[in-house]
C-alpha cells in the first residue's frame, strides 16, 4: 500500500503498478471488489488511505497515516485531518479544537528532555511544547 500511495504521489495520479498494489491486497483478503480503474490522483488517495484502516485496523497505524497525508506539500491536506478528528467533539468544543489542530506541530509528541541532552544539541525541542 505505501508503495501505491509512492506512485500516486509520484506520477500525479495513480498508475498501474498502483492499481495492481491495492488489488494484491485485496485479493489476499479475499475481496470481491477490485479497485475502480480511472480514478483521479485526489479520489486514489483517498482509497489508499481507507484500504489502509481496513488492513492495517488495531495496529496503530491510523493516525501516523492521517498525519503523514495531513503534512504533506505543507499542510495541504490539513483541514482533512481537523475534520475527521471533530466528528465527535460536541459544537461547543469544536472552535478550541479546531484552533489546537492548526499548529501541525501539535501532532507529534514532545522529545524527551535526557534524549535532548544525549544528542548534544541534535535534538530541539518541537516548538508546540516550548
Amino acid at each position: 500500500l505505501m508503495l501505491a500511495e509512492a506512485e500516486n504521489e509520484a506520477y500525479g495520479g495513480p498508475t498501474t503498478l498502483a492499481y495492481e498494489c491495492i488489488n494484491e491486497v485485496r485479493r489476499r483478503a479475499n475481496s470481491d471488489y477490485p479497485a475502480v480503474a480511472g480514478l483521479g490522483q485526489e479520489d486514489f488517495r483517498r482509497l489508499i488511505i481507507d484500504e489502509r484502516g481496513r488492513e492495517l485496523c488495531f495496529e496503530g497505524k491510523r493516525w501516523f497515516d492521517l498525519v503523514r497525508v495531513a503534512v504533506r506539500n505543507d499542510g495541504q491536506y490539513k483541514n482533512k485531518l481537523v475534520s475527521l478528528l471533530l466528528q465527535n467533539v460536541a459544537a461547543k468544543d469544536r472552535p478550541l479544537y479546531q484552533a489546537k489542530l492548526q499548529n501541525t506541530y501539535g501532532y507529534y509528541l514532545p522529545i524527551n528532555e535526557s534524549d535532548m541532552i544525549a544528542s548534544g544539541g541534535v535534538l530541539v525541542q518541537n516548538p508546540y511544547y516550548l
